[in-house]
């Protein structure tokens, strides 16, 4: 039996046991399941493939070494808690065709700098970014983005 890094059922990645850098998810997934990256260290960067859907609870979480997540339009939800405490993130590009972005998604991520959230977003869950105090939000005017980042007071850019 050949032995791989990916752990995936039924277009579920459920783990990775493979080597550090940058690590591209597999064409097929259409959800990072809850909690498999949770904890990883040596990973700097990951690509997710267009398919890719959702990503799940505590995905990305404790994830010690991300700097760079580049994601494409098909990913509508992320998970609760799926990139906290990403302590080296600094900016994010959430894709377009985004809905939803869960409790606690990027909480802690104390050097998040810059978050794009696309107009498409209707939902942003309580403390999606609690003790992300340098995080300026890029919003698109009259969003419910803008919306959320003033009603929860904080910094943000509306084009």
């Amino acid at each position: 039996m050949e032995r791989t890094e990916w752990n995936i059922k039924d277009g579920a990645l459920k783990g990775y046991d493979g080597p550090g850098g940058e690590v591209k998810i597999p064409d097929g997934v259409t959800e990072i399941g809850a909690g498999a990256f949770f904890s990883r260290r040596g990973i700097y960067r990951v690509i997710i493939p267009d398919g890719v859907k959702k990503i799940g609870h505590l995905a990305f979480a404790c994830f010690g070494d991300l700097k760079s997540v580049t994601f494409t339009d098909s990913t509508e939800k992320i998970g609760y808690a799926a990139f906290c405490f990403c302590e080296r993130l600094e900016s994010v590009r959430l894709p377009d065709g985004l809905r939803e972005i869960e409790t606690c998604a990027f909480a802690g991520c104390g050097r998040l700098e810059s978050v794009y959230v696309p107009e498409s977003v209707t939902a942003i869950e309580e403390s999606a970014f609690e003790g992300c105090g340098r995080a300026v939000l890029r919003v698109k005017k009259g969003s419910f983005a803008e919306m959320y980042a003033e009603q929860k007071g904080m910094r943000f850019e509306a084009y």
